[in-house]
């Protein structure tokens, strides 16, 4: 399934949730089998965030962490954004919704995952 890297940043806090409940076997595993797939598509993202850091950045005066600098934020904040928007292809396992009964999430959590649910034939 091709997602772009947006929609995977924004299902992750939301699929590590769901982890907490207690859900069927089957279920659990396809919960944590995407998660694992998901977190996978997210490691290389999180470097390349890491790398635009330091590209952008300055060395705080203790020598400490890097930040972006003020008159770089605007770049850094476009290389990201197109960084967000790229397109990933991730296997992941698709649920019923229905198997997801006993977990409460809001509708924008859900709207988060939506691309995990079976879809009915319209």
């Amino acid at each position: 399934m091709k997602l772009k890297i947006r929609e995977v940043l924004e299902a992750a806090p939301v699929l590590k949730k769901i982890t907490v409940f207690s859900l069927p076997v089957k279920v659990s595993y396809n919960i944590m089998r995407n998660m694992k797939k998901i977190e996978h598509e997210l490691k290389p993202f999180e470097q390349s965030r890491l790398n635009l850091v330091e590209k952008y950045g300055k060395e705080s005066e203790d020598g400490g962490k890097v930040t972006v600098a003020d008159e770089n934020l605007q770049s850094f904040y476009k290389d990201v954004a197109s960084l967000l928007e790229e397109e990933v292809e991730v296997d992941l396992r698709l649920i019923k919704v229905e198997q997801l009964e006993e977990v409460k999430l809001t509708p924008n959590e859900i709207q988060c995952i939506d691309f995990i649910f079976e879809k009915d034939p319209e």
